[in-house]
């Protein structure tokens, strides 16, 4: 998966209406009588970029040994490069990103290998605490020798009622309550993905 931020190109046009092709992230929130409310740490927002050839093989995998590692894509954000390693200059104060240089992520669970430029962890503390404005970037993901350039906009925003919806919520037979802790939306060339923080592009 590939992730990047860059600056906005000819060919993206959101739909006035962009707002209702936000997507909620419910996530479950303990609450303790007399403590604040505890939500799920391992939710994150990463929208990013599968590459595979015709066959479905994970060309970010090093095991394969048509793998495009030493390829010459990169990302772009405001007139800069980004390849893998280099270092991150760029993030952005309103949210809590946990990675500092663009980077491979390693398999998990059967998932594709994933590069991402960063990924964000609006969990419960970072989502009340930290993200207090929308994230709102556009960027592009260019390769080169492919003759490929894709320009995305990523956009995720807080829930502002948060605390009272969590209030106003069901207990569960479990103690926990289902709140919505943020919006968002991705949009590659200016098409939202309808939800999906994940793309796939496929390469001969």
């Amino acid at each position: 998966m590939i992730f990047v931020l860059s600056s906005c190109s000819d060919d993206t046009q959101e739909t006035p209406d962009w707002r209702e092709e936000l997507y909620p992230s419910y996530r479950p929130v303990w609450v303790g009588e007399g403590l604040p409310p505890v939500g799920d740490n391992f939710e994150r927002f990463g929208p990013g970029i599968n590459i595979k050839n015709s066959k479905g093989t994970d060309l970010l995998y090093s095991g394969h040994a048509e793998n495009v590692l030493g390829s010459d894509f990169y990302f772009e954000y405001q007139g800069k490069r980004y390849c893998v390693g280099d270092t991150l200059d760029f993030m952005p104060e309103s949210f809590r990103a946990k990675q500092k240089t663009v980077k491979i992520i390693p398999q998990i669970s059967g998932a594709p290998y994933t590069l991402y430029l960063f990924m964000a962890y609006p969990h419960m503390g970072s989502v009340i605490d930290e993200l207090t404005e929308p994230i709102d970037i556009t960027y592009s993901f260019v390769w080169p020798s492919k003759g490929i350039r894709k320009s995305f906009r990523v956009y995720c925003e807080k829930n502002v009622d948060l605390l009272q919806d969590i209030e106003a919520a069901t207990t569960d037979e479990n103690g926990f309550k289902k709140a919505e802790l943020f919006r968002y939306g991705m949009w590659e060339n200016g098409v939202s993905t309808k939800g999906e923080q994940v793309i796939t592009i496929t390469v001969d």
